[in-house]
């Protein structure tokens, strides 16, 4: 018991001191009221509450005739609606008006009282419940009596009786406004929710449930969550009830909301049903059913053979395991329609280096038998080497080209830079640099010092220094040669054409692809040239005694060193692009071979070479943003990433930036020109910057194009050639063709834009 019961209320002492006395500690209590008094304190409490009822009644009564005004309003439009569509002399498009109009009006107010009728049932449903369940106990508590009489059973404690619901109400008859209506339905639905809601703890509290967490809120709109794999959860949670099956789809409805639960709701509205008996009458797998029918992404199929194709136009990056279990996910996706060779084809372009030997020697029919050992579903598997053992015996003879490059090399080939005549010395001011860029910059000064590659001078010559993000966190640094480049005479020395290069690895099966390390730091520069490489910086002005990058007769320079070493087997068994290095053979023992003659070259004329970026012996390889193999040709992947990662373009500088990315793989796409003729055209001379429908139709064609660019054949020159024309107002196009004796393979498609006058 609290002691505050018994403290007793403080009481007020009333001090009066007259002047000269002491103060008195009398208590003087207030005088009672008289009877007149309270009668009139009483009249007056009285007339507040009258007021305010006044006040009250008087807000209702405008509220009313507010609500009459609205409605009378509302009937006198849809007369006149209802005129409008008889009067001929209104325009066809007022009638259509008018129509919708009242369509609408017709299709919201049926909404709104199928709300309100769902809401009753709900309520009367509940009142059935509680009175089945009050006899319930009644009968029980009676039985125990009667069982305790013959004192066959020990008395018990009384049954618990629920407390009675209050009778249910009708629900104000609506006001004749819409906003009535509307006000009605919106105050139904989270008595619903909360009926729902009820519903669903009583399941959880009375049935045995799994002890498996329940499955998430489905809303229908959230593009996190899938609706097959939400069904999916949901299945696996209710086999752990024991339960009737009524009482799973309580459990269902329970984790419906937003459009999801609307959706259920105007279903069952639809069929003239409550919601429950709806769902009661599908059942548990048909209601699920009907949620994935009506929320299931319907381009869920077809980015999954998307990512399929993507997957297979590189090497996977994680592991086996990795790889295996995303195309488990991906190939069962409802709705993928996919031949197994094309699914095996792109897991075989996909598998890591290192198991591509190993796996294609196994002779596997489909994706599933082809990665399965690797992933440890079958007997213990050994990871096989990186490339035949004949391959990486050639490649351990030579590790000392893997050394990091150093010193200036004693070669015949140097660079010059030929100044035209008449020419001042450029110089350029130091730009600005963050406080990482800075140490970024002492570390490359210290390292090509370091290496004898660069000393300080006090040349007239000085170009500026920048740094631009390699994207991980690191920066290159990068030389502004562009004032020196302006006064230099230009080398004639041309660069050899892309297309010739790749057409020689026709027939070969087995690719090494070798990459020189710091190239162009590999070529001395001339001594009389070497001031002119003067750059400046924080920390004072340095001249490079290698070929730096930048200039603009560099790669002349190294291209012409690749011949000179290289000459012998050029086109025969190899090709090169500046420091990009292709070795190609039809079989393992012959690329031995091939690559032990080019190993020794570069050793002879002491080139390193980049291991990280160099691959041996393998059956495809990405050389100069191609994907090459036994199969044909195939642009690379991270390219056509990019170009689907392109943001629609905002000036014409960004129209030719993807133009220029796009044009690289033209031999891929049929009638490229044509395709492209919109963006093209905003390249012109003088055009105004204009994106219009036409343009970004253009972009997004040219996107999807290269996302299912084909797989080019390499050409055979001793199987006849197919060449298909096409032309129109437009533009020109050709295909040409090649049959191997599985059909007709692709080998180039060509196309020109023209002018209309020129046909």
């Amino acid at each position: 018991m609290s002691d505050q019961g018994n403290e007793q209320q403080p009481q007020v002492e009333v001090v009066v001191k007259a002047e000269g006395e002491q103060p008195s500690t009398s208590i003087t209590p207030p005088p009672p009221l008289t009877a007149t008094q309270r009668l009139k304190k009483e009249a007056e409490e009285q007339l507040k509450l009258q007021q305010a009822r006044v006040a009250e009644l008087a807000r209702q009564e405008a509220a009313e005739l507010e609500a009459a005004t609205d409605h009378s309003r509302r009937e006198y439009l849809l007369q006149q609606l209802e005129r409008s569509l008889a009067d001929d002399r209104c325009a066809q498009i007022t009638k259509h008006m008018a129509e919708m109009i009242l369509l609408e009006h017709k299709i919201t107010s049926s909404l709104f009282t199928n709300w309100d009728d769902c809401f009753v049932r709900l309520e009367r449903r509940v009142d059935e419940l509680s009175a089945q369940q009050s006899k319930i106990l009644d009968a029980i508590q009676g039985l125990s009596a009667q069982l305790a009489a013959a004192k066959l059973i020990t008395p018990q404690l009384p049954l618990l009786q629920p407390k009675p619901s209050p009778p249910p109400s009708q629900p104000p008859s609506p006001p004749p406004s819409h906003a009535g209506s509307a006000h009605s339905s919106r105050s139904s639905t989270p008595s619903l929710k909360a009926s729902v809601k009820a519903t669903y703890a009583a399941v959880t509290a009375a049935d045995r449930g799994p002890k498996i967490p329940a499955p998430n809120k489905f809303r229908g709109d959230d593009p996190k969550t899938d609706v097959g794999d939400w069904a999916a959860g949901t299945r696996a949670y209710l086999r752990g009830f024991v339960c009737a099956e009524q009482t799973k789809v309580a459990t269902v409805l329970g984790l419906l909301e937003g459009s999801a639960l609307k959706w259920a709701t105007s279903t069952s509205s639809s069929l003239q049903q409550s919601m429950e008996d709806w769902a009661f009458g599908l059942g548990v797998d048909r209601l699920l059913q009907a949620l994935e029918d009506r929320f299931a992404d319907k381009e869920r199929a077809r980015k999954a053979a998307d990512r399929i194709a993507c997957l297979g136009q590189q090497r996977y990056s994680g592991t086996l395991q990795a790889l295996f279990a995303e195309f488990e996910q991906l190939t069962s996706t409802p709705g993928l329609v996919m031949a197994p060779d094309d699914m095996l084809t792109s897991f075989c372009r996909a598998v890591p280096e290192k198991f591509v030997v190993a796996l294609y020697s196994a002779g596997y029919k489909d994706w599933r038998s082809f990665g399965r050992p690797g992933n440890g579903g079958q007997a213990p598997y050994a990871p096989p080497v990186s490339c035949p053992p004949e391959i990486q015996q050639v490649v351990d003879q030579y590790a000392d080209l893997m050394q990091e490059p150093f010193g200036l090399p004693n070669r015949p080939t140097k660079h010059h830079i030929e100044l035209l005549p008449g020419a001042v010395p450029p110089t350029g001011r130091i730009y600005r640099m963050s406080l990482a860029e800075l140490e970024e910059l002492r570390k490359q000064l210290e390292t090509l010092t370091s290496k004898g590659w660069i000393r300080p001078n006090t040349s007239e010559f000085g170009a500026p220094v920048l740094f631009v993000p390699k994207g991980n966190d690191e920066f290159r640094m990068c030389i502004d040669y562009r004032g020196l480049n302006k006064i230099t005479r230009k080398s004639t020395e041309p660069l050899p054409r892309i297309d010739d290069l790749l057409d020689m690895v026709q027939g070969c099966t087995v690719f090494s692809k070798v990459d020189l390390k710091s190239g162009y730091h590999q070529i001395e520069m001339a001594e009389e040239d070497v001031y002119k490489t003067s750059f400046k910086t924080r920390y004072g002005t340095y001249e490079f005694l290698v070929m730096p990058f930048g200039l603009c007769n560099a790669p002349g320079t190294f291209q012409t060193e690749m011949h000179r070493i290289f000459r012998p087997y050029l086109d025969k068994f190899m090709v090169v692009y500046l420091d990009d290095i292709l070795v190609f053979s039809k079989t393992a023992r012959e690329h031995a071979e091939h690559l032990a003659l080019v190993l020794q070259s570069l050793r002879d004329s002491h080139y390193k070479i980049n291991r990280e970026k160099s691959s041996f012996g393998v059956p495809s390889v990405i050389y100069l943003g191609h994907v090459i193999s036994g199969d044909g040709l195939a642009p690379e992947a991270a390219k056509i990433v990019a170009i689907q990662e392109w943001p629609p373009p905002q000036t014409v500088r960004d129209v030719r930036s993807f133009m220029g990315l796009t044009s690289y793989y033209r031999k891929f796409v049929r009638n490229f020109s044509a395709v492209a003729a919109p963006l093209t055209n905003l390249t012109k001379k003088d055009t105004p910057f204009l994106w219009s429908l036409h343009c970004q139709l253009a972009f997004t064609r040219l996107k999807k194009a290269l996302t299912r660019a084909p797989v080019l054949k390499l050409p055979v020159p001793t199987l006849p050639f197919i060449l298909t024309t096409d032309a129109s107002q437009y533009g020109i196009g050709a295909v040409l063709q090649q049959d191997d004796g599985n059909g007709l393979w692709p080998v180039e498609f060509m196309s020109k834009k023209i002018k209309t006058q020129k046909l």
